[in-house]
C-alpha cells in the first residue's frame, strides 16, 4: 500500500481552532461539539500551541484548576509536533510514537496554514503496516 501523503489525508477536513485568551471551558465545549480531542491554538495566523484531551485531564483536571477561569494559552502544548503536509503518514505515526502523542500539526494545509491529524485518521490495516514497519527499522538499528 503507498504511503499516503499528510496533505491528502487532512484534506476536506474543518480545521477547529481557537483564540489563546478562550477558557478552557468555553474550548472544551467547542471539542465535544465538533467530536474532535485536540485543537489549534492560532493568533491571527500564528500557531501559539494545540490543546488536546491530555491536557485537559493533565493540565486542568489533575492541576485542580477552574476551567471557566483558566484560558487555554495557561495549558495548551507550546510547541507542538509538526509536519509538512507533504509528509508521509507513516512519518506522523512515527512521531507520534516516538512523543506519546495522539495528534500531529500539518503546516501549509487548510485555511489557515495548518491542520490536524490523528492517530484516528488512519485505518486499522495502515497503522498495522506501519507498525511492522517501525518494529523492522528498530530491528535493524538494533543490529548496527
Amino acid at each position: 500500500m503507498p504511503h499516503r501523503k499528510l496533505g491528502e489525508i487532512v484534506d476536506g477536513q474543518i480545521l477547529l481552532a481557537v483564540h489563546p485568551s478562550d477558557p478552557v471551558s468555553i474550548v472544551a465545549g467547542k471539542m465535544k461539539h465538533h467530536g474532535v480531542g485536540a485543537v489549534l491554538i492560532l493568533e491571527g495566523n500564528e500557531l501559539k500551541g494545540i490543546f488536546t484531551l491530555k491536557d485537559l485531564l493533565n493540565s486542568v483536571f489533575e492541576a485542580g484548576l477552574n476551567p471557566t477561569e483558566t484560558v487555554v494559552s495557561e495549558v495548551m502544548t507550546i510547541e507542538p509536533v509538526c509536519l509538512d503536509c507533504d509528509a508521509k503518514g507513516f512519518e506522523a505515526v512515527r512521531l507520534m510514537r516516538e512523543h506519546n502523542t495522539r495528534h500531529i500539526v500539518v503546516s501549509e494545509a487548510g485555511d489557515h496554514g495548518y491542520h490536524i491529524v490523528s492517530v484516528k485518521d488512519f485505518p486499522k490495516s495502515e497503522l498495522r503496516e506501519f507498525e511492522a514497519e517501525l518494529e523492522l527499522e528498530q530491528r535493524i538499528w538494533d543490529r548496527l
